[in-house]
């Protein structure tokens, strides 16, 4: 059984389920994933630490042996780390998904454990399984985030414009350019809980990046604020891939007006391979706001510096992330 639906709608005005206090719970639904026996199970302080041990070792696994996590029902403690998810377009079809973000960090942290030849393989091969793809897309999302927090700061992410290729309304009053665009590093990053934190970012310190740590956040992964620019950034694995507008709403009915005055507003697709990043601008996107410019740009994973992507540097990462 998962919780989020029963638990964590809008309209349940009740701060108590079944005399359990309800922040402890949505704590370990962000924490463990949505699995009801868990967010109610790890009330109890004492088991975390067995818990803890279990997840390790089965992010451990996977890492090695990922082939046998495909009988699911035969693999012990694998729902400690996995959740089984219908895809959107179909009920009847299924994805193996990691359970939240936190969890991620126990994969992360045991795939970077491996040697660079090991670790390569295993992400090339798990990117292309039916199953194992959206894990695969987690473990991406980890290795940008650690690259605009440690990459060597002449370097960037190279950014190619959709021009031509949105739908825009004729009345446009910012029309959007197809000026060159690049991510910079930005080894001044946070993390935020609630859309309403963004309420106090300011624009010092450039450049800027944002995280939000909600799982299911949509449209973007993270934003970038430069000199010139607001970057949102959506990371995946995928050749195709839908823009919410709520992503944009949450973002920019936040940010403080004297941090978006004088900057232009870009989305970009990041992704993996030089041909995913043109693919992803064939859609048009009709529902990308008018004022947003958008892009694509890639980070080939087999490129990635082991002096950046590292024990230390991941770890840096998740426990930034969970200390939030």
């Amino acid at each position: 059984m998962f919780l989020s639906a029963f638990i964590f709608t809008p309209n349940l005005l009740y701060s108590q389920i079944l005399g359990l206090d309800e922040n402890d719970i949505r704590r370990n639904f962000n924490l463990w994933g949505p699995s009801a026996r868990h967010c109610i199970e790890l009330l109890n302080k004492a088991r975390i630490g067995t818990h803890t041990m279990r997840v390790v070792s089965v992010a451990s696994d996977f890492t090695r042996d990922y082939k046998k996590f495909e009988k699911l029902d035969q693999v012990s403690a694998s729902h400690r780390l996995f959740v089984v998810r219908p895809i959107l377009t179909s009920r009847w079809e299924y994805r193996l998904d990691v359970g939240s973000k936190h969890l991620n960090g126990f994969l992360s942290r045991a795939y970077v454990a491996r040697d660079h030849a090991d670790r390569l393989d295993f992400y090339l091969k798990i990117r292309g399984n039916q199953w194992f793809g959206a894990t695969a897309g987690r473990l991406f999302e980890t290795f940008i985030l650690v690259w605009l927090r440690h990459g060597p700061a002449q370097v960037a992410i190279r950014c190619t414009p959709g021009s031509g290729l949105v739908d825009l309304p004729e009345d446009t009053s910012t029309p959007v350019d197809s000026t060159p665009l690049e991510i910079p590093v930005c080894a001044n990053m946070h993390f935020f809980d609630k859309p309403e934190e963004l309420k106090e970012v300011d624009a010092n310190n450039l450049p800027k990046c944002m995280v939000p740590l909600a799982q299911n956040f949509a449209t973007l992964d993270a934003f970038v604020i430069t000199e010139k620019a607001i970057i949102t950034v959506q990371m995946t694995t995928a050749r195709e891939h839908d823009i919410k507008p709520a992503g944009f709403k949450k973002v920019y009915s936040n940010l403080p007006l004297s941090v978006q005055a004088g900057r232009r507003k870009y989305h970009v697709f990041v992704t993996d391979e030089e041909g995913k990043a043109s693919n992803l601008l064939k859609k048009k996107h009709s529902e990308l706001p008018s004022d947003i410019g958008l892009y694509s740009g890639f980070v080939a994973v087999e490129e990635l510096d082991s002096s950046i992507f590292n024990t230390e540097s991941v770890g840096q990462l998740i426990d930034d992330m969970v200390s939030r």
